[in-house]
């Protein structure tokens, strides 16, 4: 970041916040001043000022020095990529439209960012089908403690206390890991004998950091989906990995949390 942005005017220290908040507003400024000389460059400059909020957004969700610290580039990439569609505004209209087609290709892989592509369907609906009615139904668990709670309560919004700790080994020697399925959203859906609204939150707790995963029922598909979590910005695996754990996750649920 800018000395600027590490220094604000006033001298008090600035928060994580302050400082994506800020880097946003001169992100969104850039944008407005270029789109104001040429309407022609109108949808790549409102692309790139769609995709400045969006990353910021998803920053300010997840919060933390982490986020940030992830996200600055992101966010300067998203500036500098503003500053190049004005260079392009005195080539023409053509050269415009080229920027345009490399931001948009820019912005659909950061919107596809949390997709996991699926390679076996029809294995992922049988355990994802297996592992979210256990989780449904199994009893509550009690926390490990205050911190334990806090992160229940953090991470498994709407889990009803059916949180199910697991220790997996994925080669490399156990790790704790964590399923449980959103209670609350599927209740009412339940009530009427549908399948809707099914969501099953998943954490695996590395040593450098907790890898999240999320995968969910589209009811117009009829299929089960896999994502990262909201708020992850890096991928810390690959998507065949991550397939992997999301696999081996729901395949131990039904033994592990009855």
């Amino acid at each position: 970041m800018s000395e600027e942005t590490e220094t604000p005017e006033d001298g008090k220290p600035e928060t994580t916040k302050g400082k994506v908040i800020q880097g946003t507003k001169r992100t969104v400024e850039v944008v407005e001043k270029v789109g104001a000389t040429a309407e022609v460059a109108s949808n790549a400059f409102g692309m790139v000022k769609w995709v400045a909020i969006a990353v910021v957004t998803l920053s300010v969700l997840g919060g933390g020095a982490a986020i940030y610290k992830t996200i600055t580039k992101p966010v300067a990439a998203v500036t500098d990529a503003g500053k190049a569609v004005a260079e392009k505004v005195g080539e023409g209209a053509g050269a415009i439209a080229d920027k345009a087609g490399d931001l948009k290709e820019g912005a659909s892989s950061m919107i596809n960012h949390g997709d996991i592509a699926v390679s076996d369907q029809a294995k992922l609906n049988r355990l994802a089908d297996a592992a979210f009615t256990v989780l449904y139904k199994m009893d509550k668990t009690k926390p490990d403690g205050m911190k334990d709670r806090m992160y229940r309560r953090t991470n498994f919004g709407g889990s009803d206390g059916k949180i199910c700790k697991q220790d997996i080994d994925y080669g490399g020697g156990p790790l704790v890991s964590y399923a449980a399925a959103d209670v609350e959203a599927h209740a009412t859906a339940a009530e009427l004998g549908s399948k809707d609204d099914r969501l099953i939150r998943m954490i695996i707790r590395a040593s450098d950091d907790d890898i999240k995963f999320n995968t969910s029922f589209n009811a117009e598909t009829g299929n089960w989906e896999m994502n990262w979590s909201k708020g992850t910005l890096r991928k810390p695996v690959s998507a065949d990995i991550a397939e992997a754990r999301i696999i081996d996750i729901l395949s131990a649920v039904p033994e592990n949390c009855k």
